[in-house]
């Protein structure tokens, strides 16, 4: 409590000095397809079991995005 109090003119100039930021609007953010699911088309047989795991399940979460 002691500690908040001595610091709270500090902590009060502090936020005055700070410059909000104008709200996000949905336009102005980019989207970019994730780098694994542009690459080609890959033989999933000749991977590790882990890594096909992986695979599919970034697709399945592709195809559920793109319904949505």
């Amino acid at each position: 409590m002691r500690k908040e109090r001595r610091n709270a003119p500090y902590i009060e100039a502090a936020f005055k000095r700070k410059m909000s930021m104008p709200p996000l609007v949905e336009r102005d953010i980019p989207t970019y397809d994730a780098y694994g699911l542009t690459v080609a088309e890959v033989d999933i047989s000749n991977m590790p079991e882990a890594n096909q795991l992986r695979y599919l399940t970034s697709r399945k979460m592709r195809e559920i995005a793109e319904r949505g």
